[in-house]
């Protein structure tokens, strides 16, 4: 078993299938689990590239409303996943590139390990996207557990 437990989650079925996995086989009743989801800044980026128009949010305005509607959604799964089991975890909400934030954040907790879901995407969106979990994988210290 592991002391601390770091799960990325995406409001993906891959994500929930990793949140399970580690609660059921990683998690003992010392462990402190934590929670990770991290909202892609290419996502405002697009965001901030379209003109506003009168009466519409300024792209910042929005960019905040996403991240707050995505972690409203997040939060909905957590709490039915973990908030009915008596289930505590520390949830972490953060902006960036996904492949270097779940390793910042697992670093500055101390995690034993992270475990994240993998989406399954095809040879060439890997190319061109790059796969947050084979990033993971391969640069960070610490142990990781991907769950197919």
């Amino acid at each position: 078993m592991f002391n601390r437990v770091l799960v990325a989650i995406d409001g993906s079925k891959q994500s929930e299938k990793a949140l399970l996995t580690a609660i059921s086989d990683l998690l003992s009743k010392d462990s402190d689990l934590h929670v990770i989801h991290v909202k892609n800044k290419l996502v405002y980026g697009a965001i901030e590239g379209e003109a506003c128009y009168g009466g519409v949010e300024s792209p910042h305005e929005i960019c905040r409303n996403l991240l707050e509607k995505d972690k409203e959604e997040v939060s909905g799964c957590l709490e039915k996943t973990c908030g009915k089991n008596g289930i505590k975890y520390t949830f972490h909400v953060r902006s960036g590139d996904p492949r270097n934030v779940i390793i910042d954040v697992a670093e500055e907790i101390g995690a034993d390990i992270i475990v994240l879901g993998s989406t399954g995407k095809g040879f060439g969106e890997r190319i061109i996207l790059g796969s947050v979990s084979t990033y993971v994988v391969v640069h960070s210290s610490i142990t990781t557990m991907v769950v197919r």
